[in-house]
């Protein structure tokens, strides 16, 4: 991560609490601590940035890095069976330390379990809960920010949140799952929404002026969270007390969340394509090499928005959240405008220049934002919806072993199949499975997204050379990206192509006639692979 007014190898030991900001300035900036990781003396120095650049803030961090080692040590631990409601307040309720929430936790230290006490510096854990993007850390700061930008419908069977014209979330952003789940939790769950809500109440009663600064100490209400894990960084400061420098990782987290949402809004539109155009029509727009933040222009809401692939926080959801993208209307590839030249990848080695500021038509740089959630949740029980049919099919056949998994395809630069249209990951059925003695594997793409456009591909089944396969291999799966939603060379056993029954893309058939039929034609095709052998 590049800062244009920062020295290479900037590395941070220290992060301010108090937010300001002069009477001539637009934004509220956060003080920060650094050395240089080559300078042996250990010599501070002092910098502020942006508030909007929080996302990627964290002590031990270093920006403008061209050396991997640093002399800054850090320990890893894996705090389990958290309460967040359980810090330290005094009688009135509030915090005594203005900068750290003090928690009680115990550790396996040693193999053995330890009780300590865990400092949280209160940025980091709102960082880690809300500051996932520059839209959410700067709508933090402002009254009524989420219901002026989304408008939410509960419906018997969904949720549909209407993301408002005047929202300055980049359409970009919805395309990722992870950042859709964070918002949705942020914005469904009201527990979550209400410790959100609670910044701007601290910062609305609490800020002061001194002089020619404006100052917040940044406080706030954490969610009362229980039963969940922690991952973080830091150090011992002594036996029982530990300074958190950054938190790593969410775990074992109640969403609270139990029906699919539905995202809606004039910024999606689904371009009709065919699938080569779709494949391979847009350059990587995440390349940190050659981007550099800018803490004193402004940017401009003229230049298409830059994505900052940044360092990612891993959580996981006890009940995963599933969303998809409802484009308003679909257009024809021919008709959309082309992106202009300040609007494209930089290439060449060219550094692009970013703002995290609120963009305005007076900027004069790209908006950048970013892109820090991994939601690792487990979403096999949703992965299996879009396979069911198939599934059917394979319980009416005599097989023994049956194992299914479901396999993300991965990204690859310059195609973008790994993804289906309404914004998830597209999905491969393995199953693996004996029949009369011989071990199989089966695939199956997730195309559900091109029912409309009759894409038409075949399961794959495969009479393994090898009993004790697995997993499919990354080649293999980077294959059907390369490949344009086709299956690749198959080298680790003797395959055959099964088409889909008829009426399977358009529903107009009996569903049990045509899951009954479906058995047989798959148990006839592991019939000729076996007699082939």
């Amino acid at each position: 991560m590049n800062f244009e007014n920062l020295p290479k190898n900037s590395l941070v030991q220290r992060i301010d609490n108090t937010l300001k900001r002069k009477d001539t300035w637009k934004n509220w900036y956060l003080g920060f601590n650094y050395q240089l990781s080559s300078d042996e003396s250990n010599k501070s120095n002092f910098a502020r940035t942006r508030f909007s650049n929080t996302p990627i803030l964290a002590v031990g961090r270093i920006f403008n890095q061209t050396i991997n080692n640093s002399n800054f040590s850090q320990r890893t631990l894996l705090l389990s069976d958290l309460d967040l409601s359980n810090y330290n307040k005094d009688t009135k309720g509030v915090t005594p330390n203005k900068k750290y929430f003090d928690l009680d936790s115990s550790v396996e230290l040693d193999n053995d379990q330890k009780p300590i006490k865990v400092r949280i510096p209160k940025v980091e854990l709102a960082r880690i809960l809300f500051f996932h993007s520059t839209y959410l850390t700067l709508s933090s700061l402002e009254e009524r920010a989420l219901e002026r930008d989304f408008k939410i419908e509960e419906l018997n069977d969904k949720y549909v949140i209407n993301v408002m014209p005047h929202c300055s979330i980049p359409a970009a952003s919805f395309a990722s799952p992870s950042f859709r789940s964070y918002l949705a939790w942020i914005l469904l769950n009201p527990m979550i929404r209400q410790s959100y809500e609670s910044i701007y109440k601290s910062f609305n009663q609490n800020r002061f002026r001194k002089g020619i600064w404006h100052k917040w100490d940044f406080n706030f209400e954490p969610p009362n969270l229980q039963n969940f894990s922690m991952q973080i960084k830091g150090k011992f400061l002594n036996k029982y007390n530990f300074d958190v420098h950054e938190i790593t990782g969410l775990h074992r987290i109640e969403s609270g969340i139990t029906k699919p949402i539905e995202f809606h809004g004039n910024i999606f539109i689904e371009e009709i394509r065919s699938v080569n155009e779709v494949d391979k029509d847009k350059e990587s727009n995440n390349n940190n090499q050659f981007l550099e933040i800018n803490d004193i222009e402004n940017s401009s809401s003229d230049l298409q928005p830059h994505i900052i692939n940044a360092p990612k926080v891993a959580f996981e959801f006890l009940q995963p959240i599933f969303s998809k993208i409802k484009p308003e209307k679909m257009v024809n590839k021919a008709t959309v405008k082309p992106i202009n030249n300040n609007g494209k990848a930089e290439k060449g080695g060219l550094m692009t220049t970013v703002a995290t500021d609120e963009a305005t038509i007076l900027g004069t740089v790209r908006k950048g934002d970013f892109d820090n959630t991994d939601d690792r949740s487990n979403k096999d029980l949703l992965y299996r919806q879009n396979f069911e049919d198939l599934l059917k099919a394979l319980r009416g056949v005599d097989i023994q072993d049956f194992n299914d998994d479901y396999l993300e395809l991965p990204y690859i630069p310059r195609y973008q199949l790994h993804m289906k249209s309404d914004g998830n990951e597209r999905n491969v059925l393995q199953a693996t499975f004996s029949f009369k003695g011989q071990k199989f594997a089966l695939f199956e793409i997730d195309t559900t997204d091109y029912i409309k456009r009759k894409k038409r591909l075949s399961t794959l089944i495969i009479a393994l050379n090898d009993g004790g396969f697995e997993r499919a291999s990354l080649e293999f799966l980077q294959g059907i990206i390369k490949n344009s939603l086709r299956w690749p060379k198959v080298n680790f056993g003797k395959k055959a192509n099964l088409s889909h029954p008829q009426g399977f893309y358009t529903g107009k058939s009996d569903s049990k006639i045509m899951i009954e039929n479906w058995s047989q034609r798959i148990e006839k095709v592991l019939n000729q692979l076996i007699d082939s052998e």
